[in-house]
């Protein structure tokens, strides 16, 4: 009896302990939210899931998908999936986008074709808090090909 004596308060003990609450705190995501938008932005270019692409691609109003066209928006986003396609990245840096508190820029050394090319992606919050991608130097891919 005595092990199923001990067993009771310790469990309702971590069950106190489980269920306590902690207070929230917030986190400063600017410089993690915009690097996860480019990783999704980045495995969706190479499976060429232009339905994602498009929930993370627009500016400080919105997604642009929610502005033009869907058809103009699919065949910006095919070609640009073709331009993204890579077989690594990293992230390599930030900056701070003078006159524009609501954007950044993410330099990111993408491996493509057995080339490293640091390619800089703008950053932009909308209007809802979601960061989005809102343009990506292709010409630093292309330039080298």
């Amino acid at each position: 009896m005595k092990p199923f004596g001990l067993v009771v308060p310790v469990l309702l003990l971590l069950a106190a302990c489980a269920s306590r609450a902690e207070p929230s705190r917030q986190v400063d995501t600017v410089g993690i939210a915009p690097a996860l938008v480019v990783e999704r932005f980045l495995q969706a270019a190479n499976r060429q899931d232009l339905e994602t692409m498009a929930r993370l691609w627009g500016n400080s109003e919105g997604l642009v998908i929610d502005r033009d066209p869907r058809s103009e928006v699919e065949k910006r986003l095919y070609a640009t999936a073709l331009i993204l396609r890579h077989d690594d990245y990293e992230i390599q840096g930030e900056r701070i986008i003078p006159g524009r508190p609501d954007a950044l820029q993410l330099i990111v050394r993408m491996h493509i074709d057995g080339r490293q090319v640091p390619v800089a992606y703008t950053m932009v919050r909308s209007k809802n808090g979601a960061w989005l991608v809102e343009s990506v130097d292709l010409e630093a891919i292309t330039a080298g090909r």
